[in-house]
């Protein structure tokens, strides 16, 4: 039962889709199963409302002050400043950092450029009013005084670099962890893949177009990846293009349970990101024992222990992230060892059953400090 769990009111970017808006869902769900009264919000409709309410920005504020004693958690905003500017003065209040993008003048991830600890005064990718956009969203957080909530601790770093005074609480992402898997075998037959052929996955959204995940650069290293190992196949999932191109299979955005199939098929998840917080798509592949080669940005290396349940790889060695794929593919045992204790490891840090009881246990310490706070 619910016991000292406040009513909780959780406001999100998206309705349904993007990483942000699952981890958001699966913390609602959590507190409704514990049987405590939660109700979930967005300001983007996608589709179908699900019982949830479409709320702007400005609206967040006065959508929690109807339920009098609510913990609010917001996942992401259009406009940071109206958001937190209604819920200013509102505890408790927790806010989650999907990405950098409430520490900077308008970029999701910095990458190379560290204007976002100076200022943002000159920015390189020309986000408009970037200076003024970092000051106002900072002060933004000064005034409404959230628990900032951080995936990983690099991000958690970079918020307590960007806002000292802050409260600031590291959750690692979850996603569902299987008790037992799907026979490999199984998979790879569900999917029409012959049983010598080596299946190399590339995922992100958006696909050959995600930016921040050199979606741009993946043809050119599949293409040295396939001279060196013949008998490999490629999938490239996430983007809008359904086609094949010889061993280059093509797919659109796929569900949740498609993606999973490809996972438990596949030999390695090639990883080249650029920018990540803590990665759903790297959880995914561990809960199906999964391989992954990765560029060791972000948070990257906090869910990858390299050698072990996969390999990290400098950011930008394009050679070496080749290497390691190469490497995976021409090793399958070492494949299935990394991808075993993958599965293993991951299911003691990185189940949603895991996240889910870490929020509900910080929104009732939370409730109590601001009941024994109000006397």
């Amino acid at each position: 039962m619910s016991g000292d769990l406040p009513p909780v009111r959780i406001h999100a970017l998206l309705q349904h889709r993007g990483g942000a808006t699952g981890i958001a869902r699966a913390v609602f769900e959590g507190c409704v199963r514990e049987g405590g009264d939660c109700a979930f919000s967005h300001e983007l409709a996608e589709g179908e409302g699900d019982g949830d309410e479409l709320v702007s920005a400005s609206e967040v504020g006065a959508w929690v002050a109807r339920t009098p004693g609510a913990l609010a958690h917001v996942h992401g905003s259009l406009d940071w400043e109206a958001c937190l500017g209604g819920l200013s003065g509102h505890a408790p209040l927790v806010v989650t950092l999907h990405d950098c993008g409430l520490l900077t003048g308008g970029c999701p991830y910095p990458l190379d450029c560290d204007q976002w600890s100076a200022g943002c005064a000159h920015c390189e990718r020309n986000f408009p009013a970037s200076a003024e956009r970092r000051a106002a969203r900072r002060e933004a957080v000064r005034l409404a005084r959230p628990v900032l909530v951080s995936p990983s601790r690099w991000l958690a770093n970079m918020a307590r670099e960007a806002l000292p005074d802050a409260d600031v609480r590291v959750i690692p992402n979850g996603v569902p962890w299987p008790e037992h898997l799907p026979a490999k075998v199984e998979a790879r037959r569900e999917i029409g893949l012959a049983p010598g052929v080596k299946l190399v996955l590339f995922a992100a959204h958006g696909g050959r177009d995600a930016a921040y995940k050199a979606g741009d650069k993946w043809e050119a290293l599949w293409q040295r990846i396939k001279l060196a190992v013949p008998e490999a196949v490629c999938f490239m999932v996430g983007g809008e293009v359904h086609e094949r191109r010889g061993d280059l299979f093509l797919w659109p955005y796929v569900d949740g349970e498609t993606m999973l199939r490809f996972m438990r098929a596949a030999d390695v998840l090639a990883y080249p990101t650029m920018a990540d917080n803590h990665s759903l798509v790297v959880l995914e592949a561990m809960s199906m024992e999964l391989p992954c080669v990765a560029f060791g940005v972000g948070g990257i290396p906090e869910q990858i222990v390299s050698g072990e349940t996969g390999i990290v790889v400098a950011p930008g060695q394009w050679e070496a992230m080749e290497s390691a794929v190469v490497r995976v593919l021409r090793d399958p045992g070492l494949g299935r060892r990394m991808g075993r204790e993958a599965f293993e490891r991951g299911r003691m840090r990185f189940s949603r059953e895991r996240m889910v009881a870490d929020h509900l246990r910080l929104y009732r310490r939370l409730s109590q400090r601001e009941r024994e706070l109000r006397g």
